[in-house]
């Protein structure tokens, strides 16, 4: 089983980024990861496209079975080879009577 701690922080600018360390210490508590995460702050440490860290939105240990396989495609790419249709309000490739611009 995979561990990763990750700890989403928020940027200047409103958006966020994920930090992921594998294999974290099993006795790591949530105070000591937002503790170090608030130093990292305070301290400019990172910078993520020219933006520093704003806040600390949240932490946790991801646990995963290696054996299990991750989605890695958006749910519209699943459409790319099929053809055109309306997929929650957006234009697929799976019916083409759907396409607003034909």
């Amino acid at each position: 089983m995979k561990t990763t701690l990750e700890v989403i922080f928020l940027l200047e600018d409103g958006k966020s980024t994920t930090f992921e360390l594998e294999n974290p210490r099993t006795d790591l508590t949530k105070a000591e990861v937002v503790a170090v995460a608030n130093n990292m702050i305070e301290k400019k440490a990172l910078q993520i496209s020219g933006l520093n860290l704003a806040a600390v939105k949240n932490a946790f240990v991801r646990k995963v079975d290696e054996g299990q396989p991750r989605l890695t495609r958006s749910p519209r790419a699943r459409h790319a080879e099929e053809p055109r249709h309306r997929c929650r309000g957006f234009i697929c490739r799976k019916d083409p009577s759907w396409n607003r611009l034909s």
